[in-house]
C-alpha cells in the first residue's frame, strides 16, 4: 500500500530535480538569451574583438606550383608496382579495392599500399618536359582514401611522395572520386567561390583524368582509363605555408568532433594518452603541442562562463561567421562534427574554420526533382542543422549572435548568387561532362547514389544518367536561394534534441529527453509516442501536451524490439523531432530511438 505514496514522493523528487537541471540548463547553457532579467552586459559584443585582423588566404597560391587554370583537365598517369614490408607496400594493386577505410579502422590494421610512379601528360601519355616524364623508380607511394566513399566502387586516393619528390609543391597528393557528388564538380566550386569572399581559407583544386597500370600482377600491363577524379590540396604544414599561414600552428581535421571536451583528447605527454583514439576524434595535421586546443575547449565547456567572453578569447568573428554562413547557404550539411579543419596561429590564442570535403553541397531538393544520396533529415536545416555541436549551440543560442550571423549571411548572399554559379558550371560543364559521362564514371556514380526524378510521368531508369547530370545540372544554380529560405524558416522552429534510454522500475518506465529550445516566446509541448514498429504503425503508448522532457509510461512491455519518438510543438502539425535516427533494412527513420526488452522487462 506503500507503492502509490512512494511514486508520488519519488515523482516528486524527478519533478523537482527536472525543473532545477531545466533553470540551470536555461540560465547558464543559453547564456541568459532566455531571461531578460540578465544583466545588459551580457548582450555586448566587444568592437575590438569585431576589428580583430585574422590571417588572410594567400591569393597569389592559386596562380603557383602549375595552379592557375581553374577549368582545365590533366591527365595524370600511375605505375603501380609492389613495394616492400616496410612500407606496407608489398601488395597486389587489387588489393586496395577489397576493403574501405573504415574497415581497416574497425580491424586496428594500416592500410594497404603500393609504390607507384607518377607522371603528367595527355591523353595520348606521360609526356617529355612534364612531372616524372622518364622515371624508372617509384617516385609515391599509395593507399586508398575517404571514409564511407571509400567503401564505393571505384576508390579516392592519396599519394604520399618519396623524400625529394613533390608534385605541385605537395607532399601528399589527394585524387577524390567524388562517388556521392552526381555533378562531380561541387567540391571545386565550393572551394572557387571560397577564394573570392574575405575571411575564408581555401584550397587549391585541379580536375584530373587519371590513367593506372597495374604492374602488381603484370609487367607488360597497359595504362587503363579511371576516369575523373579531382585533386583537393592536402592540408597539412605545407599546406599552411603554401597559403601564407603558420606552418608551426596547431591545425587538426575534425572526424568526429563537436568541441565537446572528450576524455580521449588529452596531452601527448599523458601517461594514458591514446593517439588512436585522439585521431578518432580529431587528426592531428599541425604541432603537437594540445594545449591550447585544451584550453578552449575547458572554457567552452564551463557552461557557467558566458559565451561572449569565451568566443572573443577563442574565435575570430569574420571567420567564423563567414563560414558558418557560407555553409548554411550552399546546404552544406556534413559539416556538424566533421569535414572541417580548425587552425591557430603558433603565437595566438585564436582558433579560425577552414572547410573540408564540400562535395556533399547542395542536395537538390525540388518538388519536381529529387536527389536523395540518403534520406534526409528534417533537423538538417538552416541552424538546426548545426545544433548537436556544442560551440555553435552556445553561439547560436545567444541573441547578439544571431544578429550578426543574419549580417554575415546578407553578405555571403552578395557572392553566391544564381548568376555566378550558373557561369562557373558552364565552364565546368563544358571541360568534364564528356568524361563523366563515360561508362566509367557513370557506373560509379550508379552505384554510390540512387537518383528519383518525378516530372508527370517521366521516370528515373540507370541508362539515363545523362539526361539526370543535366537535369541537376540545369537546377543547380537556383537551388542556393532555397537554402536561404531554410535558414530563416529555422529562425522560427523548435531547435532538435536528445533522448536518453528509457529507465524501468516495478510498474513502467521514465523517459527522459533534453529540453527544447526555441528563439521566441512561445510555449512548448511535447508528444511521445512508442510503437512496435519502426513506422509507429503499432502504437503501444501515446500521450501529448506534455510541458516538461518526461514521461512515465505505466507499463511493462514484453520482450521484443521497441521504437521511441518525441515531437516538439507549438501547436499540433507542426513538429521538431529529436536528433535520434534508426536503421532498418537499409532506410533511415529520423527522430526515431530503438530500445530493446528483454525476458525481465529490462531495458538495453
Amino acid at each position: 500500500m506503500f507503492k502509490p505514496f512512494l511514486r508520488l514522493i519519488t515523482g516528486f523528487l524527478l519533478f523537482f530535480a527536472m525543473i532545477s537541471s531545466a533553470v540551470f540548463y536555461c540560465v547558464y547553457f543559453f547564456d541568459g538569451d532566455a531571461f531578460d532579467a540578465l544583466p545588459e552586459e551580457r548582450e555586448k559584443v566587444s568592437k575590438a574583438a569585431l576589428t580583430d585582423e585574422p590571417p588572410k588566404d594567400d591569393l597569389s597560391s592559386y596562380y603557383r606550383n602549375g595552379y592557375g587554370d581553374d577549368y582545365s583537365v590533366i591527365c595524370l598517369y600511375m605505375t603501380v608496382r609492389r613495394g616492400n614490408k616496410a612500407e606496407n607496400s608489398d601488395n597486389d594493386w587489387s588489393e586496395l579495392g577489397l576493403h574501405s577505410t573504415i574497415w581497416y579502422r574497425e580491424n586496428n590494421l594500416e592500410r594497404d599500399r603500393v609504390e607507384c610512379i607518377l607522371q603528367e601528360g595527355d591523353e595520348t601519355g606521360p609526356l617529355p618536359g612534364m612531372f616524372g616524364y622518364g622515371e624508372i623508380n617509384p617516385n609515391c607511394v599509395v593507399n586508398i582514401r575517404g571514409a564511407t566513399t571509400s567503401e564505393a566502387p571505384l576508390k579516392s586516393y592519396t599519394l604520399y611522395m618519396k623524400d625529394g619528390h613533390s608534385w605541385r609543391g605537395q607532399n601528399n597528393v589527394n585524387l577524390n572520386k567524388h562517388t556521392y557528388d552526381p555533378m562531380r564538380f561541387t567540391n571545386k566550386l565550393m572551394y572557387d567561390l571560397m577564394r573570392e569572399i574575405p575571411g575564408m581559407i581555401s584550397m587549391r583544386t585541379q580536375f584530373v583524368r587519371l590513367f593506372v597500370k597495374d604492374e602488381t600482377q603484370n609487367t607488360a600491363a597497359d595504362f587503363i582509363d579511371y576516369g575523373f577524379y579531382t585533386n583537393i590540396e592536402n592540408p597539412n604544414k605545407t599546406y599552411l605555408k603554401n597559403h601564407g599561414l603558420d606552418p608551426n600552428g596547431q591545425l587538426y581535421k575534425a572526424n568526429n568532433f563537436a568541441f565537446y571536451l572528450d576524455d580521449a583528447l588529452k596531452p601527448e605527454s599523458d601517461d594514458d594518452f591514446d593517439a588512436k583514439a585522439f585521431n578518432r576524434i580529431l587528426t592531428v595535421k599541425g604541432s603537437h603541442d594540445h594545449a591550447k586546443l585544451l584550453n578552449m575547449l575547458t572554457d567552452l565547456n564551463d557552461l557557467i562562463k558566458p559565451i561572449n567572453e569565451t568566443f572573443e578569447k577563442y574565435f575570430d568573428y569574420d571567420n567564423y561567421f563567414t563560414w558558418l554562413a557560407f555553409h548554411l547557404l550552399t546546404g552544406n550539411t556534413d559539416t556538424i562534427e566533421r569535414n572541417f579543419l580548425i587552425y591557430s596561429p603558433l603565437n595566438s590564442e585564436k582558433w579560425y574554420f577552414i572547410s573540408w570535403d564540400c562535395d556533399y553541397a547542395p542536395i537538390i531538393s525540388r518538388e519536381d526533382l529529387i536527389l536523395k544520396t540518403r534520406e534526409t533529415n528534417p533537423n538538417e536545416t538552416g541552424i538546426k542543422t548545426y545544433w548537436p555541436n556544442l560551440l555553435h549551440r552556445r553561439v547560436l543560442s545567444y541573441a547578439p549572435y544571431r544578429k550578426i550571423l543574419d549580417e554575415y549571411i546578407q553578405k555571403i548572399r552578395s557572392y553566391v548568387t544564381p548568376e555566378k554559379i550558373a557561369l562557373k558550371t558552364a565552364v565546368y560543364n563544358e571541360a568534364i561532362r564528356g568524361i563523366v559521362l563515360n561508362h566509367i564514371d557513370t557506373s560509379s556514380v550508379m552505384n554510390g547514389w540512387r537518383a528519383v526524378i518525378e516530372l508527370g510521368d517521366y521516370s528515373y531508369k540507370d541508362k539515363l544518367y545523362d539526361n539526370t547530370y543535366d537535369l541537376l545540372y540545369d537546377a543547380l544554380p537556383d537551388e542556393y536561394e532555397r537554402y536561404y529560405q531554410r535558414y530563416l524558416d529555422s529562425l522560427e522552429d523548435i531547435m532538435p534534441y536528445f533522448l536518453a534510454m528509457p529507465v524501468k522500475d516495478e510498474d513502467g518506465y521514465s523517459v527522459y529527453w533534453d529540453p527544447a529550445y526555441s528563439f521566441n516566446e512561445k510555449r512548448i509541448y511535447y508528444q511521445i509516442e512508442i510503437a512496435s514498429d519502426v513506422l509507429f504503425q503499432e502504437m503501444i503508448y501515446s500521450e501529448s501536451d506534455i510541458v516538461f522532457p518526461y514521461a512515465y509510461i505505466p507499463l511493462v512491455f514484453p520482450k521484443g524490439r521497441y521504437f521511441l519518438k518525441v515531437k516538439t510543438y507549438y501547436e499540433p502539425g507542426h513538429y521538431t523531432l529529436s536528433n535520434e535516427e534508426t536503421h532498418v533494412d537499409g532506410i533511415t527513420y529520423s527522430g526515431v530511438f530503438a530500445f530493446n526488452i528483454d525476458e525481465n522487462g529490462e531495458v538495453y
